[in-house]
């Protein structure tokens, strides 16, 4: 199977970086955590913007909003 995915090792930290990032804003929707890790690489590829800072600008603050009432969490069916 061919992918579009070919990442240096560089890449692959920014994506892990991204999908962290993109959890913690979308705890809940799996499909828009990855719309938007896949928007914030383009951005970090392009503007030079962290995953983080981008994750900031979205919902400033979301780190002591996690700490003091953390996602809840689902069983796996």
């Amino acid at each position: 199977m061919d992918s579009d995915w070919n990442l240096s090792a560089q890449d692959w930290t920014v994506m892990s970086r991204c999908n962290r990032a993109a959890e913690m804003l979308f705890p809940y929707s799996s499909r828009q955590a990855e719309a938007w890790s896949l928007w914030a690489f383009k951005q970090f590829r392009m503007a030079g913007q962290s995953p983080e800072e981008l994750r900031d600008i979205r919902c400033p603050r979301i780190k002591e909003l996690h700490q003091r009432r953390p996602p809840k969490t689902f069983p796996s069916r």
